[in-house]
């Protein structure tokens, strides 16, 4: 999914008009914030968490055999077709958002 910069920046805006998700200094949602720092987040992660996140990470293949099998045959075939302009859109794509890093 690609998010361009107008969205980026109605996001931007909706988050520095709202006080909805903000912590105060304490990190307690409940109090209001007091004013001119920077906000931040904190996350409390367990370590069963991250073990587990580690064994569905570790459970995924690096590559889709079964979809590297199909798209071979197809070009063994002659049926792999790729249209010009879907390319062009992808390259445009992770163009625009290697730029936004």
């Amino acid at each position: 999914m690609m998010i361009s910069r107008a969205q980026v920046n109605q996001i931007l805006k909706v988050y520095k008009t709202s006080s909805v998700g903000k912590l105060s200094p304490s990190g307690r949602p409940d109090e209001r914030p007091t004013g001119g720092g920077a906000d931040a987040l904190y996350i409390s992660v367990s370590p069963q968490d991250v073990s587990m996140v580690k064994s569905i990470i570790e459970a995924v293949p690096d590559v889709r055999e079964e979809k590297v099998r199909e798209i071979s045959r197809r070009l063994r075939e002659g049926t792999y077709h790729v249209k010009p302009e879907e390319v062009a859109e992808k390259l445009l794509g992770r163009l625009m958002a290697d730029r936004l890093r």
